[in-house]
């Protein structure tokens, strides 16, 4: 009897880590954006729905700050919205 109880209870603990390691975890996400993607391809989906040049430029500064663009990638995506309008 004892020892069904450890073998239960040492299962039910080895299950619940498991558990928590494949399906819990942080609440941090992590945003992947290719190598070969162009600065024009970065703001892009902001321009296709229409948000200002203001709010396309946060955009991308906050993916230069992530790291998601270079600092080079970032320079020439500024100049087409600030030349667009």
């Amino acid at each position: 009897m004892k020892r069904s109880l450890v073998c239960w209870t040492l299962t039910a603990f080895v299950l619940s880590v498991l558990l928590t390691a494949c399906c819990g975890g942080g609440k941090e996400t992590v945003v992947v954006v290719p190598a070969e993607s162009s600065p024009a391809a970065v703001s892009s989906p902001a321009a296709a729905s229409g948000a200002t040049a203001g709010q396309e430029l946060q955009d991308l500064k906050a993916a230069q700050d992530q790291g998601a663009i270079t600092d080079a990638e970032f320079e020439k995506a500024k100049e087409k919205i600030l030349n667009k309008e």
